[in-house]
């Protein structure tokens, strides 16, 4: 079953891809090269330190995570979620399609079968290639695939970095709870933001727009990117 729920999903990738508007196909054919080094440069500098704040399953069950605007409206019920993804840093920007879907499936364990939930993350060129595959269990974030160009970047970071814009508030704050970072938000006149501090030290930034999308910034780094959900409705759309 969790076989054929990753092939649904790649083949929702290529539905995607063969639906993109012109406007979301503007210039963005960026080398892989370029691409690796952009993200490299990007969080590469936190690679020694051991990574804190990543929910548990149990908690991104709760939450639904990588739903849009989780701090404006009602997270919906769909655990089948698409972004659009464009990373800004310097004067470089990429982009990619981010496809998140749990997926439950049972491994075979001797004469037994355990059930497994996982996270499957799929981040595709708007041309239908895949960059990379990702599986959450809740512990740690395991590289299915990748290509050869994007072989050493911290995907766990790039990861938490969308998951921490993507849970909910509450769910984030339980997540946080025993470690060195604390959430809080703030409702603006037309948007709400979300902040992380490290040590009472801003280190993060989400701000949730009325479109549906996502603005994140590491200051950390610094880098910025941006989440812009594709509606299931375009999926379907004859």
């Amino acid at each position: 079953m969790g076989a054929e729920k990753g092939q649904m999903l790649r083949c929702h990738c290529k539905n995607i891809v063969s639906r993109m508007t012109p406007k979301a196909c503007r210039a963005r054919t960026l080398g892989f090269a370029l691409t690796a080094g952009v993200l490299l440069n990007l969080i590469a500098c936190q690679q020694a330190q051991t990574i804190q704040g990543l929910p548990s399953m149990a908690q991104l069950q709760q939450s639904h995570t990588l739903q849009q605007n989780p701090s404006v409206q009602p997270l919906e019920k769909s655990q089948n979620q698409q972004y659009e993804v464009e990373l800004f840093w310097k004067e470089q920007s990429i982009s990619f399609l981010l496809l998140s879907n749990l997926v439950s499936s049972t491994m075979q364990n001797g004469a037994s079968h355990q059930p497994k939930t996982y996270q499957q993350v799929i981040g595709m060129t708007v041309t239908g290639q895949v960059l990379f595959e990702l599986h959450y269990d809740g512990k740690k974030v395991d590289v299915v695939q990748s290509i050869d160009a994007m072989k050493r970047i911290p995907f766990d970071y790039l990861y938490r970095d969308m998951v921490w814009a993507t849970l909910s508030e509450d769910v984030l704050k339980t997540t946080l709870k025993n470690t060195p970072y604390t959430a809080q938000s703030k409702q603006m006149a037309h948007h709400v933001t979300r902040v992380i501090l490290q040590n009472n030290q801003q280190v993060y930034q989400a701000q949730y727009n009325a479109d549906g999308s996502i603005e994140v910034k590491n200051l950390n780094v610094p880098y910025k990117m941006l989440l812009s959900p594709i509606q299931d409705d375009f999926l379907q759309a004859d």
